[in-house]
């Protein structure tokens, strides 16, 4: 699976409310296979990845029109999940990404 997909499965599996242990790459599988596959995702280099630093870091990837690269990752979770286009344009932007993964499953 590519990492960025891992990415958004992490965000679809936590986004749904308020988590009473830090999830961090320390005590989470997935979150530990990020960090190993894209170090860089660690904002403050302290060596553990917190969901707080991965959402900073897709925030910063996924600007508000994804950049060609990027789009065909977010197309590709589109055509999976059509309802997080919003207003309907064919085009995921990073509020409509973000409003979705806080969204209910």
């Amino acid at each position: 699976m590519e990492i960025r997909m891992i990415i958004l499965t992490i965000f679809l599996g936590f986004a749904t409310g308020a988590i009473a242990t830090e999830i961090t790459s320390e005590n989470h599988y997935k979150l530990k296979a990020v960090y190993e596959a894209l170090p860089k995702t660690d904002g403050n280099h302290d060596g553990i990845l917190t969901l707080v630093e991965l959402r900073e870091y897709v925030e910063r990837k996924f600007n508000d029109r994804a950049t060609s690269r990027s789009n065909f990752y977010l197309s590709k979770f589109l055509k999976n999940e059509p309802e997080a286009d919003k207003n309907h344009d064919g085009v995921l932007t990073k509020p409509e990404l973000l409003l979705h993964l806080q969204e209910p499953s």
